[in-house]
Parts: C-alpha cells; sequence; structure tokens
C-alpha cells in the first residue's frame, strides 16, 4: 500500500494531490461502510474509520489510565541499560491483556499515549517536540511535492507505533538522510 501511495503522490502538484486523497479517502470510507451494512463484510470498515479513528482514541485513554503516575522512562527501549523495565511483557501486549482480555493483542499507539506511558505530560511534550524538529528540518530542504506520499507515510505512522520504533526501525532515521542528502532542493528541479 504505501509504494502504490508513493507512486500515486508523485504525479500533480500539491492542491490536485490534496483533492485527490480526500476524494480517494471518502470513495473508500463510502464503500467500506456499505460493505459493511450491505453485505456484512466488516473488514474494510474495521481497518479503515474503527482502527484510525475510534480504538487509537480507546488505546489513548487505557494508557492514561495504566501509567498514570507509573511511568516507565523508555525503559523497554533506549534506556533499557540503565532504567530496569518493570514488567514481563512489553506495555502493547500489557494493554491488551489487561483491559481487553486479549493477552496476544498488541495493542499499539501512537505517539502521544507513547510519550506519556514513558514520562507522563513531560514526555508527551518531548515526543512532540522532536516530531516538530524532524517536520521542521523536512520543511526547511525544500523538497519537491512529487516526495509528498513519503511524507504522509512517515504521518500516518506517528498514530500507530511509538516514536523510537518509528525512527529506529519503520525507517525514520533513513528518511531523514534520504530527505537531507538525496531529496534535497527538489522544489525547483522536479517541478
Amino acid at each position: 500500500m504505501g509504494t502504490l501511495l508513493i507512486i500515486g503522490f508523485y504525479k500533480y502538484d500539491y492542491l490536485r494531490k490534496t483533492f485527490y486523497f480526500i476524494k480517494v479517502i471518502t470513495l473508500f470510507l463510502v464503500v467500506a461502510l456499505l460493505c459493511a451494512l450491505i453485505f456484512e463484510f466488516n473488514i474494510l470498515w474495521e481497518l479503515s474509520f474503527r482502527r484510525v479513528l475510534m480504538l487509537s482514541a480507546l488505546l489513548d485513554y487505557c494508557y492514561f489510565d495504566f501509567f498514570h503516575d507509573n511511568y516507565i522512562y523508555w525503559s523497554n527501549s533506549f534506556m533499557s541499560r540503565f532504567i530496569s523495565y518493570p514488567y514481563e511483557i512489553s506495555p502493547d501486549f500489557l494493554i491488551g491483556r489487561d483491559y481487553f482480555n486479549r493477552p496476544l493483542m498488541n495493542a499499539n499507539v501512537g505517539i502521544i499515549s507513547d510519550g506519556y506511558k514513558n514520562a507522563g505530560y513531560w514526555g508527551i511534550g518531548i515526543n512532540i517536540a522532536v516530531v516538530a524538529i524532524i517536520i521542521s528540518f523536512f520543511n526547511s530542504l525544500r523538497i519537491s511535492p512529487k516526495f509528498f506520499g513519503l511524507f504522509l507515510l512517515f504521518l500516518f505512522s506517528l498514530l500507530n507505533s511509538s516514536l523510537t520504533t518509528i525512527l529506529l526501525t519503520h525507517g525514520g532515521f533513513l528518511m531523514v538522510l534520504i530527505a537531507a542528502f538525496l531529496l534535497k532542493d527538489t522544489e525547483l528541479k522536479l517541478i
């Protein structure tokens, strides 16, 4: 899906891309809703509307409830050498087990809940600041709108993954390097 998104966004200017993106998303949601209502085929609806909008909000509440005054300070990530992680399973599976009674449920969330579980409101601020710096950096590079699909994938990752996961295993650092060394100043060259 990501490859199709990147190829689809390579053509056209920014305004036309935005228009087509909204049109395609709306069409997909209507088709998913009709499939759910008429044919009782709920998979598209579950994966689109409910997963992106409804489940994310519910999981945010679960993380805020569970980790209230019980922060883990990135002990399950890059700080594991310095801080002992207090649980036997990862936070994603911990929330799935304790809130949904499904031990194999990977209840992953975005950067807001990730920041909160790590350091409370300070963690949220740190995550937002890091993302703001990265986006400002991308914006300063004068990258052609033809590569908007790459950055849209990065933004969607922020909804469902922790910031350290995005940067380390989802290609976030690689994207920063590619943007800095290969895509810089392409705005005027590729219009």
